[in-house]
């Protein structure tokens, strides 16, 4: 059996974001990473990393041997609370503070910031709800040839 393959960046973004919002979010708040599978009521609250749109560029002119991926990653963060209204500002507000006051995000990106919020209230026929996606883009570079070798902001 052949030893798993190392994990990319973004991954380890996604990892270090959900383990962030896992200890800064109340307890009773169910945090998931990269979770497919819908929450069910019982779960609620609940928030949900996942990794979304990432755009490459090389920072050198001679793109063909640049020794750097400059990788801008949208991580889309999923929170869903039950109520009229729902409880998803008082998440949001968690959730910004938890991810802004380190926006290094642990050493692995070299940029954070909040781009777009998305939101969605719902009335079912048993359940009132709400959902909100938050939009962060996180900037890191990588070695252009191996995504799972950071770079530091000078190549480092």
């Amino acid at each position: 059996m052949s030893p798993a393959p190392a994990k990319s960046i973004g991954e380890l973004i996604t990892e270090y974001v959900a383990a962030a919002l896992t200890s800064g979010l109340p307890r009773y708040v169910t945090v998931a990473n990269q979770r497919i599978r819908p929450f069910e009521p019982a779960e609620l609250p609940a928030c949900n990393v996942k990794m979304g749109t990432e755009r490459v560029t090389y920072p050198t002119l001679t793109k063909r041997v640049s020794p750097i991926a400059d990788r801008e990653l949208h991580l889309m963060i999923r929170l869903e609370a039950a109520g009229d209204p729902p409880l998803t500002d008082p998440l949001r507000v968690l959730t910004t503070q938890i991810l802004m006051g380190d926006r290094s995000l642990g050493g692995l990106a070299i940029g954070l910031e909040e781009v777009e919020l998305q939101w969605e209230d719902e009335a079912g026929s048993d359940a009132t709800y709400g959902v909100l996606l938050l939009d962060f883009m996180v900037r890191y570079l990588t070695a252009a040839n191996d995504p799972t070798i950071r770079m530091g902001p000078a190549g480092t």
